[in-house]
């Protein structure tokens, strides 16, 4: 299956412009309003950092429909996540794979960063999960080689994930599963361990919770955990 073909053409162009700053990106987003009010915003999602929005870019009408993080003012400087959104998207724009979500851009301003993704239908495998407690195991299999697509791909480029959960993967609109949230993303050569603690608790390896170095392995100490959830339900 190939990745979405021309996308973020208008947004691409705006960044070879030298377009970074998030007052000029009027002049290429344009938020789209929900069906049922005229201008009101459309939210695909809400979290501690803020909340994700819909838009396209602008002036091409055949652009695609992209989300877009928008964080609390300050969220990034005060909870210290500026080394995270520069990692994410150093990994996003190098990663060509059609198991991690597209990245078309971003613009910046003077405390933020912010991407403009794939706008992924499905939405969040977590939310699936939780509406069916568990899933049957074809489907379990079906998600879980996505993730190995993914991982592997991370993998033969020298990224390290550490983050693997349902609630960091997303569907497409064919029901494909992509990996997002890359801020605990880590570039490492091969043969080399990391000593740098992050990740979600209740998925974390036993050697990072021991503090003795890690590498690639510790994604899929998280990904048997994954299949666990989504085969039993918890």
């Amino acid at each position: 299956r190939q990745a979405p073909a021309g996308s973020g053409v208008s947004v691409r162009s705006a960044e070879r412009d030298g377009v970074r700053d998030r007052r000029d990106a009027g002049r290429y987003l344009v938020s789209l309003s929900s069906g049922q009010k005229q201008g009101q915003r459309v939210v695909l999602g809400t979290g501690g950092f803020g909340r994700v929005e819909l838009v396209r870019a602008v002036p091409d009408p055949r652009a695609p429909r992209c989300a877009i993080p928008v964080p609390i003012p300050d969220w990034v400087v005060r909870t210290r996540q500026q080394e995270h959104m520069r990692t994410e998207r150093r990994v996003l724009a190098r990663s060509h794979c059609p198991f991690i979500v597209g990245f078309f851009g971003s613009f910046r301003d003077a405390q933020h960063i912010y991407l403009l993704l794939e706008f992924c239908q499905g939405g969040e495998l977590w939310t699936k999960l939780r509406e069916v407690r568990c899933f049957e195991e074809p489907l379990a299999v079906f998600c879980s080689a996505c993730v190995v697509e993914g991982l592997e791909y991370l993998h033969g480029h020298g990224i390290i994930y550490r983050d693997l959960k349902p609630e960091n993967l997303m569907l497409d609109q064919l029901g494909y599963v992509k990996l997002v949230d890359f801020g605990f993303a880590k570039e490492l050569e091969r043969g080399e361990k990391t000593f740098s603690f992050c990740g979600t608790p209740e998925y974390l390896a036993p050697e990072m919770l021991r503090h003795e170095g890690h590498d690639f392995a510790v994604d899929f100490w998280m990904l048997g955990i994954l299949v666990f959830e989504m085969l039993v339900g918890r």
